[in-house]
């Protein structure tokens, strides 16, 4: 923060990933810029949650989060860690079925339900929840992407993130460059994608790699 005021660069938030309590509380006291949340560890694509002491532990720890950082919104990776008791090193995403998105809408509902119980915000209300489009290495289900997030949001009234690099590992992943530009494939997906639910939008990470560049000017239409 220091730098970036040094270079005369002056966000209008800044978002703090998940960490202890008196980690965020030190940043609240630095700086008096809103200060949204991305959280961690609160798997709401996993079924069972009303009963799972784990989930709803994680889910009142990020309550006092939120309060303690007066935030606006919590934003997570529509994603899990841990399925079945194994752990696993990076996210999982969904399947993409309707049985699926509809556990997502119940838990989120549930999650959104503790935040209107026990944040009150300054200025009135309680947080958002916020459900992050995931980093996809592989893609299974019976929807497509944009519509497994369309029918969670017709059954919550949550936010959404769109990260335009996660955006790209679903062109790759799903083999959707194999038959479509990159143009026509964002095309399709965001015609189809609630873009009217997007708080947030993630736009840093990514860049072609020296061994892509000719495949990428073909994937683009640019090149043969």
């Amino acid at each position: 923060l220091a730098e970036l005021t040094r270079r005369q660069v002056f966000p209008m938030y800044l978002e703090v990933f998940h960490a202890t309590s008196s980690a965020l509380a030190a940043v609240r006291h630095q700086t008096d810029l809103s200060l949204p949340y991305h959280g961690e560890g609160l798997w709401v694509t996993q079924p069972g949650a009303d009963s799972d002491p784990l989930f709803q532990e994680e889910a009142q720890v990020l309550a006092s989060h939120l309060a303690l950082l007066r935030s606006a919104w919590s934003n997570h990776e529509c994603a899990t860690k841990h399925i079945a008791g194994y752990s696993f090193g990076t996210y999982l995403p969904p399947l993409y079925t309707a049985a699926s998105a509809d556990i997502v809408a119940r838990n989120i509902s549930m999650v959104q339900a503790i935040f209107d119980q026990q944040v009150s915000l300054p200025g009135g209300g309680s947080p958002l929840f916020l459900l992050e489009m995931p980093l996809t290495f592989f893609v299974a289900g019976t929807l497509s992407i944009p519509a497994y997030f369309r029918r969670v949001t017709d059954q919550v009234a949550c936010g959404l993130v769109l990260d335009v690099g996660h955006l790209w590992t679903a062109y790759r992943y799903s083999g959707a460059w194999r038959t479509q530009s990159l143009g026509q494939f964002l095309d399709d997906f965001l015609r189809e994608y609630p873009v009217e639910r997007v708080v947030e939008i993630h736009v840093a990470g990514l860049a072609v790699h020296d061994s892509m560049a000719g495949e990428a000017a073909v994937s683009d239409g640019r090149g043969e």
